[in-house]
């Protein structure tokens, strides 16, 4: 993944409260950050990092810019988006949470296929020692053949512990987002990492209120590296939707309805297809076939 070590990376919003911290921290990290974007900018440079208005002037400037982080505010990303697209930039990782689901699909539709974004709400992506782009901690990450692709920030901590106790390290980390719309899926990145030399093994790590289109994704895309999944949540009780109390009365129940626990089902559709599935993290390091390098 050369674009994300040695390809320039903008910040737009790097302003915004917390965010030049991050900068210097990825800077420091070894991450080519070129330039930031702060419209109606005082001052010249933050962080030791030039200060634009707008990204066309960057581009101008300094030349080919290909990736951009986003922090702008959730009314302002999909404005910012549009702005990095077409001063022809191809990678956009989306940091801001909580974007407007309708400015989600607008992105999406306009985005053409040459263009890769994660988010929103994406932490980011780590090569471990190499490149930090975003806001997860690297202090957390080994060089490694592990892969981890995840949706939760502390869970991918968790997960990333356990297997450097075990010697096993990170090749990429990436954390596709929270946000109920995601401009990349599950399928593309598994491409991606099957075809990556660096990585040997693949680590999901997933909540379980997405498992069915989850899993769907996971067996149809063929992927010849060994895969483990984590899915948070297994462990909760399904045996009844929980009501409350009005809602039982006002419906004429004299309990809470039974549920159908379909997890079972996908689960074991999963394991059939060759895809482990790890009741904690703790049993992720031995479940993976390969050796970090």
């Amino acid at each position: 993944m050369n674009w994300i070590l040695e390809e320039p990376i903008i910040i737009q919003g790097i302003t915004e409260p917390g965010v030049a911290n991050y900068a210097a921290k990825m800077k420091a990290y070894g991450t080519n950050i070129v330039a930031g974007v702060a419209t109606g900018k005082q001052e010249t440079t933050l962080e030791d990092i030039p200060l634009f208005n707008l990204v066309e002037d960057i581009t101008e400037q300094l030349g080919r810019v290909e990736t951009s982080l986003i922090f702008v505010p959730p009314e302002l990303v999909l404005d910012a988006a549009r702005e990095a697209i077409a001063a022809g930039l191809h990678y956009l990782i989306i940091v801001t949470a909580g974007v407007p689901s309708l400015d989600m699909i607008r992105l999406l539709q306009e985005t053409p296929e040459d263009i890769l974004i994660l988010g929103s709400g994406s932490r980011g992506i780590i090569v471990p020692e190499k490149a930090c782009l975003g806001t997860l901690q690297p202090e957390y990450f080994i060089p490694g053949s592990v892969a981890l692709i995840s949706c939760s920030e502390f869970l991918t901590y968790e997960v990333a512990w356990e297997l450097n106790n075990q010697g096993l390290g990170q090749s990429i980390v990436f954390d596709v987002g929270n946000d109920p719309i995601l401009s990349s899926n599950l399928p593309q990145w598994l491409t991606f990492l099957d075809q990556d030399s660096e990585t040997e093994a693949i680590v999901l790590i997933q909540q379980v209120k997405d498992i069915e289109k989850f899993a769907v994704d996971l067996i149809e895309t063929k992927v010849n590296k060994p895969i483990v999944t984590y899915i948070a949540g297994l462990q909760t009780p399904q045996e009844r939707i929980l009501q409350n109390a009005t809602t039982i009365v006002a419906s004429y129940l004299s309990a809470s309805i039974p549920a159908q626990n379909t997890n079972k089902k996908i689960i074991s559709s999963l394991k059939k297809a060759g895809i482990q599935v790890a009741e904690t993290p703790a049993q992720i390091p031995a479940m993976i076939t390969c050796k970090s390098k």
